[in-house]
């Protein structure tokens, strides 16, 4: 059974909504961490986002902690 072009579309819009979820909830995580910042708050971001967009400057961050 071929899928109607409106299950396509809805499809579509979820994904875009599951992913801007994502990508709030990483920044919202790396804001959480930048206003506290400590080796522990960076190493729990990097275990939650080993290859986010932030992970590069969390990284930094946990060195100049160190």
């Amino acid at each position: 059974m071929k899928p109607s072009r409106w299950s396509l579309w809805a499809l579509w819009c979820v994904l875009i909504l599951v992913s801007a979820a994502a990508c709030s909830v990483e920044k919202s995580d790396w804001k959480a961490a930048n206003s506290h910042p400590s080796t522990q708050a960076f190493e729990q971001f990097l275990t939650k986002y080993p290859k986010g967009p932030f992970s590069e400057a969390a990284g930094q961050k946990l060195e100049e902690l160190r």
